[in-house]
């Protein structure tokens, strides 16, 4: 055989070959399935990719094999809130990571897998799809209502900061203390370059003193006036730090910096805040509440069932865990009977005005272990509030300003 025969014969084997290759993958592509597809932002909470709700860029989506707790890929949502994976084994799920800022919106409501919300509430982790491309593994995301604000008023009583250094440092925050000395020690802690921590007011009432020092690695970097005597609020900058949350004493939570809370809406409020509610026991359920609130700011859940003697605490925290915190203020406790008045009162805690949010809790007896209902309003006046209205079981009989 002559070189040029033999050239000739390579060249038209490795010519069939690569026919036969790309024959090959157009007949039989590769195996495998493709799942996705969306995280979109549920605007009005109700579980259904509706028209207009927009899809979220850069949320993060794992992908595992079910059963199996590794994580096996993973990617980020595109532009219009899009992913998806190409999968080459039988079984498999995904998990959705909340941005900061967002809760999961409610799961699987409606018949229509295409336009729901898989993702568990809790776990952000899906259903196991087997062996089928699935373009129905979506989850729907909603922001939380913002607590309205106020302008600092009777002193800060808690603070949220951002360590702006570029390493982590020991960060001291003391009250300003007597002959020059410092006071009292109200965080101690390293903290990481560009990370947050918090620290709340140590007086008997939960007040700061009039002015905070704070220092990084034992050197005085900044003071803070938390008195209210002075502008304070969100944004503010101080040295190497930087306020993203704040409370005060009687304002509730800090409005930013050079902002002007809305203007208490027209009825009761027009003659001040509330010192003391008058309000009446129904027994009713969360169905009869009647109110001009922002439904997604008030909070109702349980029924007391007409019990006829029910056990209330009302109190400016709004989790039963908090009622054993020596912080937490206690506006009513006591025993109370059906279609009986109660009387919700700022002075019980020697304080001339409620706090901005007010919740009820309403148990079965007086060892607190069986909640039948809770209750959570405005009570700052940034929110409508008028005699009739009605949260749950209880209805606003009277209004005292202060």
């Amino acid at each position: 055989m002559t070189k040029r025969t033999l050239t000739k014969n390579i060249l038209s084997s490795c010519c069939l070959v690569m026919f036969l290759a790309v024959f090959a993958v157009a007949q039989f592509p590769p195996a495998g399935n493709t799942i996705g597809d969306f995280v979109w932002e549920d605007l009005n909470g109700n579980g259904i990719q509706d028209a207009g709700e927009p899809g979220i860029p850069d949320v993060t989506v794992n992908l595992y094999i079910c059963n199996d707790s590794n994580i096996l890929r993973t990617t980020t949502t595109d532009s219009d809130g899009k992913y998806s994976f190409f999968v080459d084994i039988a079984d498999h799920y995904v998990e959705f990571i909340l941005p900061v800022g967002y809760t999961f919106t409610q799961q699987n409501i409606g018949a229509d897998d295409a336009i729901d919300s898989d993702a568990d509430p809790i776990t952000g982790k899906t259903h196991c799809t087997y062996g089928l491309d699935d373009y129905t593994l979506d989850a729907g995301l909603v922001q939380p209502p913002q607590q309205p604000c106020e302008q600092c008023d009777g002193g800060v009583t808690s603070l949220t900061l951002k360590y702006n250094g570029s390493v982590p440092a020991l960060i001291e925050v003391h009250e300003k203390g007597k002959k020059g000395n410092p006071g009292t020690t109200l965080f101690i802690g390293t903290v990481a370059g560009g990370g947050d921590f918090q620290f709340d007011g140590a007086k008997k009432d939960g007040k700061m003193g009039s002015e905070i020092s704070i220092f990084v690695d034992s050197v005085l970097n900044t003071r803070i006036h938390t008195s209210c005597s002075q502008p304070i609020g969100v944004g503010q900058i101080s040295g190497d730090f930087e306020i993203i949350e704040g409370y005060s004493l009687n304002g509730g939570l800090l409005c930013p910096l050079g902002s002007v809370p809305p203007e208490p809406p027209a009825g009761d409020c027009d003659n001040g805040k509330p010192q003391g509610l008058t309000m009446q026991y129904t027994g009713e359920d969360c169905s009869a509440s009647s109110h001009s609130q922002d439904p997604t700011k008030v909070v109702c859940g349980g029924d007391p069932a007409l019990a006829a003697t029910v056990y209330i605490i009302a109190a400016d925290k709004k989790n039963v865990a908090d009622l054993g915190n020596a912080k937490t203020r206690i506006w009513f406790v006591g025993a109370v009977n059906l279609n009986e008045t109660f009387y919700i009162d700022a002075a019980a805690e020697g304080l001339s005005r409620l706090r901005s949010e007010t919740a009820v809790f309403i148990f079965d007896n007086s060892i607190n272990n069986n909640l039948l209902q809770s209750v959570r309003f405005h009570t700052s006046c940034s929110q409508p509030l008028n005699v009739g209205d009605q949260f749950g079981s209880l209805i606003l009989k009277e209004f005292v300003p202060e």
